[in-house]
């Protein structure tokens, strides 16, 4: 469970993974893909499947808290927007969480267009949904 991290990386994690439940949730269901994806960040993030249901199941009660640096705040808007284009449909209500997210994290609106920008032209020259870090840090300076 999250007590295994320290106190400020634990509330990290789970207002990240909150952020993202409620983004998979945004339009009433959750797809196979958003599933899988989550599942993915799961293991990356070193959370079990007893912290993956609590996330999921108090995702709008959990608390908001911003990382300390301009790349993490990225990165975090980053798997937002990858969410968002996991189906290959973008939905207007997704998007508009991801840029409440990104205003609370720091930066303006525009981020999460030119993150989805990135992401779709990558996707059509080499079939990869992944962004280099980079690619990221161009962004932020951009941003």
């Amino acid at each position: 469970m999250l007590e295994r991290f320290e106190p400020a990386h634990a509330a990290k994690v789970k207002s990240h993974f909150a952020n993202l439940c409620q983004l998979a949730l945004a339009d009433a269901f959750v797809t196979k893909d958003e599933l899988e994806y989550l599942n993915k960040l799961c293991s990356n993030f070193n959370l079990d499947k007893e912290d993956f249901d609590y996330i999921m199941d108090n995702a709008y009660s959990i608390p908001f808290y911003a990382p300390k640096t301009s790349m993490e705040r990225l990165e975090q808007i980053y798997d937002l927007v990858r969410m968002v284009l996991i189906d290959d449909i973008i939905d207007e209500r997704k998007v508009f969480l991801c840029v409440e997210v990104a205003e609370k994290l720091g930066f303006k609106a525009h981020v999460v267009g030119d993150l989805i920008k990135a992401l779709v032209n990558v996707n059509e020259e080499t079939g990869e949904d992944t962004l280099l870090e980079d690619d990221l840090q161009l962004i932020l300076k951009e941003g």
